[in-house]
């Protein structure tokens, strides 16, 4: 009985991680560029249950048996699909089309603007991170930068633009009042799923990451969309919370028994 309240305890404890993702996942649905999270579930191994100072066996160990205290998360990765792209007609939005390359240990690759994000003191001081959300606006100080502020990085340092109307090349070169401004900084990854989030729909590489150039092409006036399917999360959700409810319910009729065992079973009349 007490197997049973620890094997569905943790269950929805596991079971929890698993909606906040899914969560997760339909609240950035219209977030530009969002990649949805993914999570999979696997068994622990059966543990050999032991008891120990017990008066009865005091030379050895008395065994008891096997138990399965449930599932843990074994997968929780982002997925790195391309999302759908549409046109906004607006000339700060950009859209990276990705190569379709594979790399080397048969991971796709996928390509990212490049943002640089304040660290120190110094406000010149930028920490390159990572984004698919082409959403782009002309700060007050003339950079182009993300919703939240970020400066869009190009091969020269942050972009700076006299006003919005200027001309982005498939390669990603900015061209205003018939002059080269910059380059858009794209960096291509050949194995994404070393990436980590950082808040903001940003992304930081790790030690494993490998950084290629960028062979894919960017396009003005479009946006990509967040590869999440509201549908499909819907129904992980619905699935999710059923299994959550089960489990709970076994929780809530093993803890009666046992109050039923300790209560009135050990009555004398």
């Amino acid at each position: 009985m007490v197997r049973g309240l620890y094997t569905a305890g943790w269950a929805m404890l596991v079971l929890n991680k698993k909606m906040d993702a899914i969560a997760n996942n339909i609240a950035n649905a219209d977030t530009a560029g969002f990649k949805r999270d993914v999570t999979g579930l696997q068994s622990f191994p059966e543990i050999m249950h032991v008891k120990v100072h017990d008066q009865q066996y005091r030379s050895h160990q008395q065994r008891i048996g096997n138990v399965n205290p449930s599932s843990e998360i074994s997968v929780y990765q982002t997925d790195y699909q391309q999302g759908a792209i549409f046109q906004t007609w607006n000339a700060l939005d950009m859209a990276i089309g990705d190569s379709g390359a594979v790399g080397p240990e048969g991971e796709r690759a996928a390509a990212f603007f490049v943002i640089g994000v304040p660290q120190g003191d110094g406000a010149d001081d930028l920490r390159p991170l990572y984004t698919r959300d082409g959403g782009f606006k002309l700060g007050a100080d003339g950079y182009v930068a993300t919703t939240e502020g970020h400066r869009l990085l190009g091969e020269n340092g942050p972009i700076a633009l006299a006003h919005d109307e200027f001309l982005l090349t498939p390669d990603g070169t900015v061209i205003q009042d018939g002059a080269i401004v910059d380059r858009v900084l794209i960096v291509e990854f050949t194995n994404p799923s070393t990436l980590r989030k950082v808040g903001d729909n940003l992304f930081d590489i790790t030690e494993g990451t490998n950084a290629a150039a960028f062979t894919g092409r960017v396009d003005q006036g479009y946006i990509e969309r967040s590869n999440v399917t509201v549908v499909r999360e819907m129904v992980d959700l619905i699935t999710v919370t059923r299994a959550y409810e089960a489990n709970q319910k076994v929780i809530q009729v093993a803890d009666e028994t046992l109050s039923k065992a300790m209560g009135e079973m050990g009555i004398v009349r």
